[in-house]
């Protein structure tokens, strides 16, 4: 073996080493879960305990103060309209009635007036908002106006049909009142002891019976509770701060209801007064009541029931979307890691809305690239990493 041979199996020699040793020296990768960064649609909601309720539930009160007759009917009893309920018997010679049951026939005839003008007032809101859907929709197919601003009339004039249903269902109600009224009032002028009867102002079903026995009531005194018609609504108590993000006709997922499928309504009105709740954990909270309207309601569902509601309150179009367990803040900024040739890279990104955990990233990000989800404190710019 020559000089020149012998220097040449030192070099191979020293350059394996070298290699060996870079390869034992160099840190094993860190497995990690990737996804990747695409562009979609982000709907944002609120989501929150609910409870169905008797929409604009009647309770039947006794009109002036008598022997109330045993009552037969139970809780769950489907009534129609018209129907007797209860009967009470008063006593004609007595003054106090009479005057009583004259105060309550002009009250009921001024109830009958505001709910005339509360169901007129209905009706004009209700055409308005009919002409503003129908322009905005000609608009619309023209292409003048975009698809937000088109739903947001759409919206109205939804919210405007359900409160002339509300009018309308008070205006009945309030007839009925009369009607009783003015039978109680020839019962009394026979000089005979006057039997009324309190009837189902609409068809429903009982939900609450607070009189049964035989027994002398006084004036104003509730009798029966049921319900207009089965219709029920959704009662969805919200955060203030939460709350100031919800518009009437904004679309809402009710899940855990009991049933297989999902179920879907509207906002119909966002109460005008917060109250205050003492939370779990003894912290008080501001919160108010949303009330929505359900687009179906399934015959196993009734008042009372809890639900799950998912309120959404905005849907974003072509934005580019990351999962939010990818992001982490530091030192006030948020950042991730992007998978790279083998490596992780740290990367500053900007936020705007989250929903279905999904974050939107406007700036910072490329769609196609994968950022790695759950990301450990082993992880530092540079690292090698690998599938796990």
């Amino acid at each position: 073996m020559n000089r020149q041979t012998r220097w040449l199996l030192v070099a191979t020699t020293a350059v394996l080493l070298a290699i060996l040793l870079t390869l034992t020296l160099q840190p094993d990768a860190i497995p990690v879960d990737t996804a990747e960064v695409r562009r979609g649609t982000l709907t944002v909601s609120i989501s929150e305990q609910g409870r169905t309720r008797a929409r604009l539930p009647y309770v039947l009160h006794a009109p002036v103060a008598g022997e109330l007759q045993r009552i037969s009917r139970l809780p769950g009893d489907r009534v129609s309209e018209g129907e007797v309920l209860a009967r009470i018997t008063v006593s004609p010679d007595n003054p106090r009635n009479r005057a009583a049951i004259e105060a309550n026939l002009e009250a009921s005839q001024a109830r009958v007036r505001s709910a005339e003008a509360a169901r007129e007032d209905a009706e004009s809101a209700l055409e308005r908002a009919q002409r503003e859907a129908l322009r905005r929709e000609r608009l619309f197919d023209q292409g003048l106006i975009g698809e937000e601003e088109y739903d947001q009339f759409i919206r109205q004039r939804d919210a405007a049909r359900s409160r002339l249903l509300e009018a309308s269902a008070g205006l009945s109600a309030a007839r009925a009142d009369v009607a009783m009224a003015r039978a109680l009032q020839l019962g009394n002028d026979d000089g005979e002891g006057a039997t009324i009867s309190l009837t189902a102002p609409a068809d429903g079903t009982i939900y609450q019976v607070h009189e049964r026995d035989t027994r002398v009531i006084q004036a104003g005194a509730p009798v029966l509770s049921l319900s207009n018609a089965d219709a029920l609504e959704l009662e969805i108590d919200l955060l203030t701060r939460d709350a100031v993000r919800v518009s009437a006709g904004d679309p809402v997922r009710i899940t855990d209801w009991g049933g297989q499928q999902e179920l879907s309504g509207r906002v119909r009105h966002i109460e005008p007064e917060a109250f205050t709740r003492v939370s779990a954990l003894g912290v008080e909270e501001q919160r108010v009541n949303v009330i929505a309207d359900l687009d179906t309601i399934p015959s196993t569902l009734g008042a009372g029931y809890r639900v799950e509601a998912s309120i959404i309150v905005d849907r974003r179009n072509d934005v580019l979307l990351v999962p939010d367990n990818a992001l982490f803040q530091r030192n006030g900024e948020w950042h991730l890691f992007v998978a790279e040739a083998g490596s992780a890279r740290l990367k500053t990104v900007r936020t705007a809305a989250r929903g279905d955990g999904l974050v939107e990233i406007p700036q910072g990000l490329q769609a196609g690239e994968r950022v790695i989800l759950y990301p450990s404190d082993r992880l530092d710019d540079g690292v090698a990493i690998g599938p796990r």
